[in-house]
């Protein structure tokens, strides 16, 4: 049941960050702060593939995340 309230809260804000793209006419930043903390691997990677690839994705997580090679992690 958690799993997919954080995935419906998540497609709203996919769908907010493509409606402040059109609507601003700028890129847009969005920060997801732990939200794969209870997904299994095929729900985080339909997660992270609702968004826009025009739209930057700041991730945060407490445990290690599996993402694609083309992506840029910074661990701190």
């Amino acid at each position: 049941m958690i799993c997919q309230s954080r995935l419906g809260v998540v497609h709203l804000k996919a769908a907010e960050a493509d409606y402040l793209a059109i609507q601003t006419e700028n890129d847009v930043v969005v920060l997801l702060d732990d939200v794969f903390s209870e997904l299994d691997q095929k729900n985080a990677d339909r997660l992270i593939s609702l968004f826009n690839p025009d739209h930057q994705l700041i991730l945060t997580s407490a445990q290690e995340l599996q993402l694609k090679d083309d992506w840029r992690k910074i661990e701190l």
